[in-house]
Order: structure tokens, then C-alpha cells, then sequence
């Protein structure tokens, strides 16, 4: 399911990228990978909340996890959060 979801999300198959990437999550919820790319599929849909909640996610089960870091640069650049956001895109 993760890697379908790749496709599809390459594919411009938002929707359903983002059902693969959940299924994945579903399968292995400890999985950082999973929700990293959980979160970079909800920002490329404009869910930025629910982008922010899977890359948190992401970050507490590893913290170097840079696709997660830069999901979270980006919605906090949304919020015009910029030091904190600048303090992840530094991570990622």
C-alpha cells in the first residue's frame, strides 16, 4: 500500500494515494515512513491539519525523519509560523 500510494501520488491520484498511505498506516502504525508520506499526501490535498498531525506523528517515532520535517516547515510557513518552520526545513 505504500508504494501504491507513491504512484498515485506521483500519478496526481490524490484521493486515493491517500487511502493507500491510510492502509499502510493501518497495517504498520509504528511505521514513520508511512505516515511521513500520510502527511505529504494530506498537504498536497490542502488538508494541512490533518498534514501536521501525521507528520507530528512521524516525528515521535523518529526524529529525524526529514520528509516529516519538511511537511511540517510547510504548514507552519501556512501558518506563518516562520521560526519554527525554518527550524524544521534546517532538520529536514
Amino acid at each position: 500500500f505504500y508504494n501504491l500510494a507513491i504512484c498515485q501520488m506521483r500519478d496526481v491520484q490524490l484521493d486515493d494515494a491517500s487511502i493507500s498511505a491510510g492502509r499502510a498506516c493501518m497495517l504498520a502504525p509504528h511505521w514513520p515512513e508511512a505516515l511521513g508520506l500520510s502527511g505529504e499526501i494530506a498537504f498536497s490535498r490542502n488538508a494541512f491539519d490533518e498534514a501536521y498531525d501525521f507528520a507530528r506523528r512521524a516525528l515521535a517515532l523518529d526524529a529525524a525523519h526529514h520528509t516529516a520535517h519538511r511537511v511540517l516547515g510547510d504548514v507552519l510557513m501556512r501558518r506563518m509560523e516562520y521560526d519554527e518552520a525554518r527550524a524544521h526545513y534546517e532538520q529536514a
